[in-house]
């Protein structure tokens, strides 16, 4: 049974300016081997709840649900707003009995500076006072974490005195305080067969290498997508595109379509901090999280060179935030675009100083510089280049890995540090990958070749079980959180297209009949309307891989009429076993023709899935400082 919290008073106000910065939630919950006997509770504070207050959607933050998101901070975070006039108690409703710990923050909003507001936070036992647990002025922030011996008929009571505004967060209890991690770590845009534990040999991910000795690795993992957004939100629902129906970028994921980070947070703290853009909170990423914070690029026109150091921004804080906790688990999506162009120079590191010869630019952006005739981006990614602009682009782009691998392992280094390392559950993975003109093209988000829809995938258990695990078998991004709640034994009513991967792992145990799905479509009307990118639709089935591509349209002709995409080719089939690089198309083949007319039909039905169902997706706006940073990552 969730808490909750009552006012011996209603408050009444106008809509305000608030003004939300990272706070610390404290939680307590669960066994380091996540054994889910203990009990665990967190307070739920309702959308409709009469004592939290409204704010107006044209202040410098925006009320979504129970969830407060401030602008200048790009953070978002759970908690109700609370006006104070004179007296106000608010009661903390418990069920667990024993020796119990809260948890929670009060941040002061109270614009009127001359005005204060106390606090004593109360433990009553038969409605006579038994002790004051902590007490004081809330000038700024203050952070409470208290042992508690709770008897059946006991009361915990907020009181506030004064006049003003505060910001209470979700208070969180338990009976456990062993300390559990799960870090998810995505590398956006990180190319699988780019790293030497996938073949590689420049030596540009030693510390992932090192890491990757103490982790099950899954040789052939695939995204839904080859762009950002649409893989993410299949990642967090467990849904493939045609399913989620997050095609674009000015879409954002149902309300009526769970996600997994909700469900974590009944007995989790649960905080990310990532690169925003496509993992903004306008998509719905922020749901579940205590504290979803973007890590902020500066100024309309987006400088390419604050980019230089975003792995180490994203590990720095969540440093930080880690130190500042006491919760017995911490669930963190860590999430950055290190590796995603425009690339950049990175001195002091052995690949990129081995390469000085090369003469390389600072910086360099995936082609885009001759624009079509009406002057839009994007329409050079199918553009032949010079053989030193190609490899300098590979060259940049293995730099970034080199760099972003870099500070993975300092990272590593202070989870041993400070004994965290034994015992957290690490997924390491990314969305998609890289094309430098593998097949025609540059960059992502145009094709559903391997080189864009394999990604890596290691997960690290605690105390490094079941290490030294290779699988095989095809398994997809969709799989990552079914496995989590499979291990943790934590049960969950999300329908996922995924399937848990542990009895891969224990014993390799292969599911014949699965179907990978990856699919890349564009929506830009009503009708069957063609995006300005070839759509596609990709199924792995076994060693074998079928794409179906839409019809060009004469939009998109026209659009990349001076760098045309590839010769259109209604359907191409692999044999992967043979033909890793899918280079030879195999459709015509007669003694393939069982496999193709079976995967054929199940793109039918993902075709018919996606232009039948209506209505599951929010059409959002993208603002105009977005759209500047979409242009700098390549993407308009």
């Amino acid at each position: 049974m969730k808490n909750r919290t009552t006012s011996c008073a209603d408050p009444r106000g106008k809509s305000m300016k608030i003004f939300i910065i990272l706070f610390t939630i404290f939680v307590l919950m669960l066994s380091s081997e996540f054994n889910t006997d203990s009990e665990f509770e967190r307070m739920n504070l309702l959308k409709n709840n009469k004592n939290c207050m409204e704010l107006n959607q044209k202040s410098d933050s925006d009320k979504i649900f129970n969830y407060f998101h401030h602008i200048d901070t790009n953070t978002t975070c759970k908690g109700s707003m609370y006006k104070v006039q004179g007296l106000k108690k608010i009661c903390i409703e418990n069920e667990l009995r024993g020796k119990i710990f809260i948890s929670f923050s009060i941040k002061n909003f109270t614009e009127d500076k001359s005005s204060s507001i106390e606090f004593e936070l109360v433990h009553l036992r038969k409605k006579d006072v038994l002790e004051v647990l902590s007490s004081g002025n809330i000038s700024k922030k203050i952070d409470i974490s208290k042992k508690i011996n709770f008897l059946k008929g006991d009361s915990i009571i907020l009181i506030l005195k004064g006049q003003g505004k505060i910001l209470l967060s979700d208070p969180i209890i338990s009976t456990n305080v062993e300390k559990s991690y799960i870090f998810l770590i995505s590398v956006d845009t990180l190319r699988a067969d780019f790293l030497e534990v996938y073949g590689n040999t420049d030596e540009i991910s030693n510390s992932i290498t090192e890491f990757s000795k103490d982790c099950v690795i899954f040789d052939n993992c695939f995204s839904t997508s080859s762009w950002t957004l649409p893989a993410h939100i299949s990642l967090f629902t467990g849904k493939n595109v045609s399913n989620h129906r997050v095609y674009n970028s000015n879409m954002s994921l149902s309300d009526k379509i769970s996600v997994y980070p909700e469900v974590l947070a009944e007995q989790s703290f649960v905080f990310s901090i990532n690169g925003g853009i496509f993992l903004d909170y306008k998509y719905g990423f922020f749901r579940g999280f205590d504290i979803y914070s973007s890590i902020k690029w500066e100024g309309l026109n987006f400088n390419a060179f604050q980019m230089e150091s975003e792995s180490e921004k994203m590990f720095d804080n969540s440093k930080l935030l880690i130190e500042s906790l006491t919760a017995s688990h911490i669930f963190a999506f860590l999430h950055t675009y290190q590796v995603h162009s425009p690339y950049q120079l990175h001195k002091d590191l052995k690949y990129s100083e081995n390469n000085k010869k090369m003469k390389l630019p600072k910086m360099m952006k995936i082609p885009q510089g001759l624009r079509n005739r009406k002057g839009e981006g994007r329409a050079s990614i199918f553009k032949s280049l010079s053989d030193y602009k190609s490899k300098a682009f590979k060259y940049l782009y293995k730099g970034e890995i080199e760099y972003f691998d870099h500070q993975f392992g300092k990272f590593i280094k202070y989870l041993k540090l400070k004994n965290i390392y034994n015992k957290s559950m690490i997924v390491f993975f990314s969305d998609h990958g890289e094309e430098f003109f593998d097949h025609h093209g540059w960059g992502h988000g145009h094709s559903l070749y391997n080189e864009l829809i394999r990604i890596p995938l290691l997960i690290k258990f605690p105390d490094n079980k079941y290490k030294g695990t290779r699988v095989k078998a095809n398994t997809s991004i969709i799989d990552i959180f079914p496995t989590l709640f499979d291990y943790m034994g934590l049960k969950t009513n999300i329908n996922s297209d995924g399937i848990s991967l542990m009895n891969l792992i224990r014993s390799n145990e292969i599911d014949k009949n699965r179907v990978i799905v990856s699919v890349l479509k564009y929506i830009t009307s009503k009708k069957k309307g063609m995006g300005k990118f070839p759509q596609k639709i990709a199924v792995i089935w076994n060693r074998f891989k079928l794409i179906y591509n839409f019809k060009y349209s004469k939009e998109l002709i026209e659009y990349y009429s001076s760098f045309p995409p590839p010769e259109y080719c209604e359907y191409e089939l692999y044999d992967l076993n043979v033909d890793k690089h899918e280079k030879n198309n195999i459709v015509d083949n007669e003694n393939h023709s069982n496999v193709f007319n079976y995967l054929k039909d199940k793109i039918s039905r993902i075709k018919r899935n996606i232009f039948n169902k209506r209505g599951k997706t929010r059409i959002i706006k993208v603002s105009e400082k977005n759209k500047m940073k979409l242009k700098s990552l390549g993407y308009l």
